[in-house]
């Protein structure tokens, strides 16, 4: 069970895909911690067939021109991928030469899985895919798309809403806004999960990759900060806003992704720090080190109960680019081991205004 999508927005295409592998339960919990729940199995509601088992990219990066998208039979998947990364891994092939290659692969290793793949040809792009249907909306910027997996009605939901009337703050291009507004579709699945546990029944999510290319060769989105917060109304129709006592840092270290999760709240399991790999081998010789503090995307997410009860969900997204030199409006300290977050008064005001708004 899984979440892949793919679409192509300002001629762009844009890739995402979450961290979750499961499979059929074998009646007895094992212990899994992942980025968005510590104890991710003990959050299934039982009874159910499903069991997380670990993490893995689903966003493969075979090459910086090609990335491949999968959900389903892991095995299936890993075949095909390191098999292309095999023979196209350097990357200097044309695109004939790319299609050979995908026809030649036995389509009934590939009865079990879904894939999507994408090759970079300069300012073009080629797109094959098996086992994923495309999506058609007349009234909306996004073409081309494709979503599989047990989180795919969630997607369809609302990434049309998302990109209909959505924004993101700060400095940015036609591809960072189209990447920032996948973003929000990200951190309102991650967000959710964080806080609710949404989607762990279904088997998707525990953190989330977005590919997409730049002049022409692929890269991952990088560099993100997520906060998290509740907002509770009062009676007298006031707001209590509070900052949950959690960071949480993404950034990849060659082809590695590390997510580093620090908690300080109360009945924490701690700090985490993990890494996931992709379905090919890559080098682990390297040791692996604590993202640094600082961010490009800040993603603040927040729960809002209103007085009746009733829940909504806030997000923003802040992209910072080099106009901002350093400056950041929340800025992480450590000291002695411990961590610390200092806000920009005036950012702050600006944010709870949006929430209550």
């Amino acid at each position: 069970m899984t979440l892949i999508a793919s679409y192509v927005v300002n001629g762009i295409p844009i890739l995402l895909g979450d961290l979750l592998i499961s499979r059929d339960s074998s009646g007895a919990d094992t212990p899994i911690s992942t980025p968005s729940v510590h104890d991710v199995n003990s959050q299934i509601e039982h009874p159910n067939s499903l069991q997380i088992i670990g993490m893995c990219q689903k966003v493969n990066l075979v090459s910086d021109r090609i990335c491949v998208l999968w959900s389903g039979r892991k095995i299936e998947a890993q075949g095909f991928i390191r098999y292309l990364h095999k023979h196209c891994g350097s990357g200097n092939l044309t695109p004939e030469q790319f299609d050979q290659f995908i026809d030649r692969y036995p389509s009934n290793d590939l009865r079990n899985v879904n894939l999507i793949i994408y090759f970079a040809d300069g300012k073009s792009f080629r797109m094959h895919q098996f086992n994923t249907p495309h999506f058609y909306w007349d009234e909306c910027k996004l073409s081309y798309m494709q979503v599989a997996g047990s989180g795919q009605s969630r997607f369809i939901q609302v990434i049309e809403t998302l990109f209909a009337g959505g924004q993101i703050d700060g400095e940015y291009n036609l591809l960072d806004e189209a990447v920032g507004l996948t973003l929000r579709f990200m951190s309102l699945a991650f967000g959710n999960q964080v806080l609710t546990g949404f989607g762990v029944n279904e088997g998707w999510g525990g953190g989330f990759e977005i590919a997409y290319p730049r002049l022409g060769r692929f890269e991952k989105l990088s560099d993100i900060m997520y906060l998290f917060w509740i907002a509770k109304e009062k009676q007298d129709g006031s707001f209590e806003i509070e900052h949950l006592p959690r960071f949480i840092k993404s950034e990849y270290q060659g082809l590695r992704l590390k997510v580093f999760v620090c908690d300080w709240s109360d009945n924490s399991p701690g700090n985490r720090l993990y890494v996931v790999d992709p379905l090919f081998d890559v080098d682990k010789t390297e040791e692996v080190e604590i993202p640094r503090l600082g961010y490009t995307w800040l993603v603040n997410y927040c729960q809002v109960v209103t007085k009746d009860g009733s829940v909504t969900f806030f997000d923003r997204i802040d992209r910072f680019g080099s106009n901002c030199g350093n400056e950041r409006p929340i800025s992480i300290e450590i000291n002695k081991g411990n961590y610390s977050i200092k806000f920009d008064a005036k950012w702050l005001q600006t944010m709870a205004r949006q929430i209550i708004k």
